[in-house]
């Protein structure tokens, strides 16, 4: 009696005597190539900030201000429960 995983194996070393393999999911390149570009992403941004012409405090300062500034924004244009004086604590 031959196994799940034997025949797995046989079924693979057949296919590749023939010059054949199995077809990849869609999905799967898909997903494989939002990874890829995700790791250039995260590999392009830590590389901006080593070889930023700015100090490493020039740096933080800015980066605080322009959170500090979108926070902001979101905030007044939120209709969530910050906007109820009774809820927000006021």
């Amino acid at each position: 009696m031959t196994t799940l995983s034997n025949r797995r194996w046989a079924h693979a070393r057949l296919m590749n005597l023939m010059g054949l393999r199995e077809k990849q999911f869609r999905a799967a390149t898909i997903v494989h190539a939002v990874e890829l570009i995700g790791v250039g992403a995260v590999i392009g941004v830590g590389a901006a900030i080593l070889f930023a012409p700015s100090s490493g405090r020039q740096f933080r300062d800015e980066w605080a201000y322009r959170l500090a500034n979108i926070t902001g924004r979101i905030l007044r244009r939120s209709d969530g429960p910050l906007d109820d004086p009774q809820l927000a604590g006021a």
